[in-house]
């Protein structure tokens, strides 16, 4: 484990440019899909008690080593070829897969969620203990129930399309205390 500090992201991150319907827009990224995802975040973190969030060692959940975008990547979305745009920021790491690759659980714990949501897609939230959660989305196909045991080889579920810009991808990210925080540890200086 490691000490935590919630910060955002410092220096000058990339930028991922995005255009798509104002239909996709709206189920995906709209306030409703936005309330979605509050939603699942109060109903994972509703039994929640731990005041103090302790990491696991995260494993990387894909065997690919290839990272599309990184946690806090700006991302420019333009919507029907409009002038205007609506910045967010990445709140994970995606990773290009081949659709049908194996997606593995990152550590130890316990499904506490398996669903659709119009941000994410199919997605299954992992409960470590202490008020950490992980999250894998972009699946194809799940493979594991709420309330499964899990350990950083279990096999998740299978990779799929990225609904924004169809290219095969799994998203992987990390809350604590309801707030997403970048899944890749901090490296030890030496």
């Amino acid at each position: 484990s490691f000490d935590l500090n919630l910060s955002a992201p410092t220096g000058k991150s990339s930028t991922y440019r995005l255009s798509m319907t104002g239909e996709l827009y709206e189920t995906a990224l709209g306030e409703a899909a936005q309330a979605e995802l509050q939603d699942i975040i109060d109903v994972i973190y509703s039994a929640v008690s731990e005041k103090a969030y302790v990491l696991p060692p995260f494993a990387k959940p894909v065997t690919s080593d290839k990272l599309a975008q990184a946690y806090g990547t700006d991302v420019i979305v333009t919507i029907d070829d409009s002038p205007n745009s609506h910045p967010f920021n990445a709140i994970g790491n995606t990773y290009s897969v081949s659709v049908g690759d194996k997606v593995y659980a990152a550590a130890k714990g316990k499904v506490a969620y398996v669903g659709y949501c119009g941000t994410l897609g199919d997605v299954i939230i992992i409960d470590h203990g202490c008020g950490v959660f992980s999250w894998y989305y972009g699946l194809d196909n799940i493979e594991r129930g709420v309330g499964t045991e899990v350990g950083p080889s279990t096999a998740l579920g299978t990779a799929g399309r990225n609904q924004y810009d169809n290219t095969a991808s799994v998203g992987f990210c990390v809350t604590a205390g309801k707030v997403f925080i970048n899944p890749t540890p901090p490296q030890k200086q030496q």
